[in-house]
């Protein structure tokens, strides 16, 4: 069962630049920022009363974050839900005849199985469920 919102997910071209501005105007305090050299991405997570955001930045120009920054800018993604129970929502989503970019989970850059569904799926939004 979806449970909650886990994080918004927020495509960035400048990581440092970002993660400075948004702890500034939120009175929030910096977060580490990691490279995850496998997916050729750098992410801070800033937290704000229990609700993450999700910064992310592509190493690569030829990256999906890469592209949507040049498409859109700086912007959300991705809104993430949590799920007790990722395998049951998933089967239960593609049984109401919604189309996921993933077939089953995979594992996610912070550790957790995710599943992508399409944009298509709710109007434009790219959700993301996230096991607890």
């Amino acid at each position: 069962m979806i449970t909650g919102i886990n994080h918004i997910g927020i495509a960035v071209g400048n990581l440092d630049e970002t993660v400075d501005a948004l702890c500034k105007a939120l009175g929030a305090a910096r977060p580490e920022i990691r490279q995850v050299p496998e997916r050729k991405m750098r992410m801070a997570l800033i937290s704000v009363n229990g609700i993450g955001l999700e910064l992310l930045e592509d190493s690569s120009e030829q990256g999906m974050i890469a592209e949507y920054v040049r498409v859109h800018g700086n912007g959300i993604h991705h809104l993430s839900v949590t799920t007790d129970d990722i395998d049951a929502d998933l089967s239960a989503i593609k049984a109401r005849g919604i189309h996921a970019i993933h077939d089953r989970p995979v594992m996610g850059i912070r550790g957790r199985r995710i599943a992508f569904l399409s944009p298509d799926a709710a109007a434009g939004i790219t959700i993301e469920l996230s096991e607890a």
